[in-house]
């Protein structure tokens, strides 16, 4: 139960303020992470919830390979080395 609610209340707080962005509805991010967390076992409960605010982001969110599991957009991972190779400068 306290899985459920942990994973539920922040969509619904997402839902609330009217998370929109480019990526799948809250329904399709959650099967995306569902998918992924049966492949995955480091995906936790606050994973899981990072995961679907990432595709709720894009279509196309990453894994990042960390325990416990964290994901991101292919636009934050190139803003991410532009700004380690100083390109972004």
């Amino acid at each position: 139960m306290k899985r459920i609610l942990s994973v539920v209340i922040p969509f619904a707080l997402a839902l609330a303020v009217g998370a929109c962005g480019g990526g799948y509805s809250t329904q399709e991010a959650t099967e995306a992470c569902t998918e992924e967390q049966e492949r995955n076992p480091a995906i936790d409960a606050t994973s899981f919830t990072a995961c679907v605010a990432c595709f709720e982001d894009c279509t196309d969110c990453t894994p990042l390979g960390t325990s416990p599991e964290t994901f991101a957009c292919p636009d934050d991972l190139e803003d991410a080395a532009s700004e380690e190779t100083g390109e972004g400068e």
